[in-house]
């Protein structure tokens, strides 16, 4: 499986948004261009601690979550968020700016220590950095080919 850490992957999204455009058609879901740039930005923000959020299972039906839709199964189109990604309702967000920023948080994050201590994702759980990379490569990735990129 991809992880933003890895260095190929890591230029291959970098490359992907920088193909982004504020204009870019959404092939589902409700999300402009600039929510999903912040949608994404806030998902890396609850492993690095920047953006706290409420466990939304109890451990082991998160672990379980992880493994299976987390690492295994194909995301499919329109998923339920954890309430704090929701990006509704940000008309106005500049999205040059939301690239920059989202771009910065993802080098952010791939700089951190191997054994960096993360925080738990409100869906996922508990995850260390190579989990939290995974998962954060496969996000992007879903939201990305979102706008066609």
């Amino acid at each position: 499986m991809k992880n933003i850490a890895d260095t190929t992957d890591f230029n291959a999204v970098i490359q992907r948004i920088n193909a982004l455009t504020s204009a870019a058609p959404r092939l589902w879901g409700t999300m402009t261009p600039a929510q999903m740039l912040l949608h994404c930005r806030i998902q890396i923000g609850f492993g690095t601690g920047e953006v706290k959020s409420k466990k939304l299972y109890p451990a082991p039906i998160q672990w379980l979550i992880k493994q299976t839709v987390g690492f295994r199964i194909p995301w499919s189109k329109n998923l339920p968020t954890a309430p704090a990604m929701v990006s509704t309702g940000k008309d106005g967000l500049d999205f040059e700016t939301e690239k920059a920023a989202l771009q910065a948080t993802i080098a952010h994050f791939v700089h951190l220590p191997a054994d960096a201590t993360l925080a738990g994702h409100p869906i996922f759980g508990a995850m260390n950095k190579d989990e939290w990379g995974r998962i954060i490569y496969k996000h992007l990735d879903h939201h990305l080919r979102q706008f066609g990129v």
